[in-house]
Parts: structure tokens; C-alpha cells; sequence
């Protein structure tokens, strides 16, 4: 992948601040949050498509996200593809796991996805200054 000047995408976007791995953080954060919302504990479903190796992710990601998250429930759902399609199209979900494969050779196939109008930002996600 390459950037609007033709240098490699993931050099020219490599942060080191943003995106270490910090487990005690990711549970402060979560207790946090279960306070705010008054809750001891909180359940998520997890959709995935009803392959054998989507089952096997799915429930690997059940498996770590419920050990290291006291009070965190994930229940996981693997239907098939065009049903996991049309229940995020809708909204009727907490997480999914998909991929997206780029057309072509450039960071913006994926950059793109995550715009305010983009009729693949299924998470219904949207920031301004993002968009510009």
C-alpha cells in the first residue's frame, strides 16, 4: 500500500503512541465504563458467518476477550454470510467479525470504509474532520 506521495502506507501512518498494548488500561477502562452505566456486568453478541475457521475466531475472541475482562459476557452467533450481511446492514448487533480485501493498491480502499457516508461504515461511525 502506498500514500498520496507514493511512499509506503504503514510507514508513513506508523504511530508508536497510540497503539501499545496495555491490558491493565483496556480493564481500568472497562470497569470504568460498567460504573458509568450502573452495571456490574455487561453481555455482547458476537456475530460471525458459520464457516469452520470464522467458528474457530469467533470463539478464540469470546474466549479473550471473557478472561481478561471481568464482568464481560460474549455471546457468540455464526450464521450464514448473507444473513451476518443483512443483520449489519440493519444494525441488529454488538460485534462482528468480517474482513474487507482492498481492490487495488492503495490505503484509501480501506480508509474510505470508515467515512460518515460510506455504505460499508455498518458501525454507523462518523467524524468530521475524518470525512475531510
Amino acid at each position: 500500500m502506498v500514500d498520496g506521495e507514493g511512499k509506503d502506507f504503514a510507514a508513513s501512518a506508523k504511530n508508536t503512541t497510540s497503539t501499545t498494548y496495555n491490558l491493565k488500561k483496556v480493564q481500568q477502562y472497562f470497569q470504568a465504563g460498567l460504573k458509568e452505566l450502573g452495571q456490574d456486568s455487561l453481555t455482547l453478541n458476537l456475530l460471525g458467518d458459520d464457516d469452520a475457521v470464522t467458528k474457530s475466531i469467533t470463539e478464540f475472541l469470546q474466549s479473550q476477550l471473557t478472561s481478561h475482562l471481568d464482568g464481560l459476557k460474549v455471546e457468540v452467533t455464526n450464521i450464514p454470510k448473507q444473513s451476518r450481511i443483512t443483520r449489519m446492514q440493519s444494525g441488529d448487533y454488538d460485534l462482528v467479525f468480517t474482513g474487507w480485501g482492498s481492490d487495488f493498491q492503495d490505503a484509501i480502499s480501506f480508509l474510505n470504509l470508515f467515512t460518515t457516508e460510506s455504505a460499508h461504515n455498518f458501525g454507523k461511525w462518523g467524524n468530521t474532520q475524518y470525512d475531510d
